[in-house]
């Protein structure tokens, strides 16, 4: 993809539902959720691209802790190809 940037940004959160879009990531990449306090990357909810409709409709689990977070998507060796802006989890 010479030319191309990869990105993934975060549009919105409504309740526990957060709202995403993404370009120039192919079919497999995952978006994954990061705790900005203590860098974890969260173990769900995790979505792979290429299997849910475009914009990325993420639903968090009841458990999922509140707190600040961004998006990473990562690739298939776990390199990490782009990242959103920060945003809160209540």
């Amino acid at each position: 993809m010479v030319g191309t940037i990869s990105r993934i940004n975060f549009i919105s959160i409504s309740g526990r539902t957060v709202t995403a879009d993404y370009a120039n990531l192919p079919d497999g990449f995952k978006v994954l959720f990061v705790s900005k306090t203590s860098g974890e990357r969260m173990s769900e909810p995790v979505t792979v691209i290429g299997t849910v409709p475009f914009p990325l409709v993420i639903n968090l689990p009841d458990t999922f802790p509140s707190g600040d977070y961004f998006l990473i998507a990562t690739g298939a060796n776990d390199e990490q190809f782009a990242e959103s802006v920060e945003f809160y989890v209540g």
